[in-house]
């Protein structure tokens, strides 16, 4: 099992490195491109750090559903909110396109080392639902502190 998740990974990062120098070749973005992937990841590390907290202190497998969707969806919010929220405050992008490169992408590193790690991908469409409403909730902040400040 090792073996083969450690084949997974390293397919995994070639393929990462190939999107990457695609759309540096093709479009000249490499360090929007990076800075995005690196928001990816930082969404989930705070979303696998947090799911290791909550699966610690709390039984979630043998639960109730309601308890179990709310440990799959509460950690993606909050990490996708962070980096979106930084992302968008680094950036200039527009509010879309930060919710959804952060989102996504967060949601695609998440959906392939689970898989890679684990075998299967269980719940994944709530994960989506976390990593892309902690987008939009992150974005939010920014464009509303911008509002009210006045930039």
């Amino acid at each position: 099992m090792i073996c083969c998740t450690s084949i997974i990974l390293q397919k995994f990062i070639i393929i990462m490195l190939c999107i990457r120098n695609g759309i540096e070749l093709v479009f000249g973005m490499r360090t929007r491109f990076d800075f995005y992937l690196a928001m990816s990841f930082m969404a989930f590390g705070i979303s696998t750090i947090l799911n290791e907290i909550i699966t610690f202190f709390f039984d979630t497998s043998g639960s109730d559903t309601a308890i179990g969707v709310i440990a799959m969806f509460l950690p993606p919010l909050i990490g996708g909110s962070g980096a979106a929220y930084l992302a968008q405050s680094r950036s200039g992008e527009s509010y879309l396109r930060t919710v959804l490169m952060v989102g996504i992408g967060s949601f695609f590193l998440d959906y392939v080392i689970s898989l890679a790690l684990s075998g299967r991908s269980m719940g994944m469409h709530w994960i989506l639902l976390g990593y892309l409403s902690g987008g939009f909730f992150g974005s939010f902040l920014v464009n509303r502190t911008r509002t009210e400040v006045g930039t």
